[in-house]
């Protein structure tokens, strides 16, 4: 198969997250979050969940305004990545735009996938399209660390790039290995057969440990909702915790960030 070209234009899980730098810009209220959502219907579900559980909130009128385009007929990402399917970035820019014109202030992708048309997403709006993809690099202190992820973003290199930078390697699963875990991600999408998706997990993150990573990096959020359920013996960072965590803040700093 051949990729995609783009044109230039825990254990416990434990996160702590910084913000991007930004500007002293004051702003009159929280701000909005938009959801560019679908793909899948339960990534974007747990996005929303996780955002609601993390807002420090005693009463309902304390938690944040969230909007959700949810979508499920946009183009499968991986398809479309490895060459083989229609591109989902038409349906991408118009959720993008549906959210903007419903007064969302900035705007969330829970797909990792999704990310590697972000820049083209960005272009069709004027508010920011937070990225999770760099956000690891603020917290990972590990120099080696295994990633879990969709066949896609390990092709594409889409955690690569921004943690080797910062003297991150990252380990990937053996191709065996991988292919289970890309089925177990199918299967969490569908809610079946959840425990061989479990034993897949045990099993990839067992020989990225025996590989020598020091910790885990959960790049995909069904992977994400599986891994919550089960005990690693390794430090565990989460992608998806992480863009909460950044969008909370985000939503309240009550100042615009300058460099997404």
């Amino acid at each position: 198969m051949q990729l995609a070209s783009r044109s230039s234009s825990s254990g416990v899980l434990e996160i702590q997250t910084k913000p991007h730098r930004l500007k002293e810009e004051v702003t009159a209220r929280e701000k909005t979050i938009g959801i560019i959502g679908g793909v899948g219907p339960l990534a974007t579900a747990e996005l929303f969940l996780r955002l609601i559980k993390g807002t420090p909130a005693e009463t309902d009128r304390e938690h944040l305004h969230i909007l959700v385009d949810s979508n499920p007929k946009i183009p499968d990402f991986e398809e479309a990545l490895l060459g083989d399917g229609a591109s989902p970035l038409p349906a991408l820019q118009r959720s993008a735009r549906n959210l903007e014109q419903a007064e969302a202030d900035f705007l969330l992708l829970p797909c990792a996938e999704a990310h590697f048309w972000r820049d083209e997403i960005q272009e069709e709006v004027n508010i920011p399209v937070l990225s999770m993809i760099e956000l690891p690099l603020l917290a990972i202190k590990q120099h080696h660390v295994g990633l879990l992820a969709g066949t896609a973003t390990l092709r594409l290199r889409l955690y690569h790039e921004p943690l080797e930078v910062g003297g991150v390697r990252l380990i990937e699963p053996e191709e065996p290995n991988q292919q289970n875990i890309s089925t177990a991600i199918g299967l969490v999408k569908k809610g079946e057969d959840l425990a061989f998706a479990h034993q897949v997990l045990d099993a990839a993150v067992a020989d990225l440990k025996r590989a020598g990573a020091q910790a885990l990096l959960l790049g995909c959020a069904e992977l994400s909702i599986l891994l919550k359920q089960q005990h690693v013996l390794l430090p565990v960072y989460d992608a998806l915790d992480m863009l909460v965590a950044e969008a909370i803040l985000y939503a309240r700093m009550k100042r615009l960030a300058i460099d997404f």
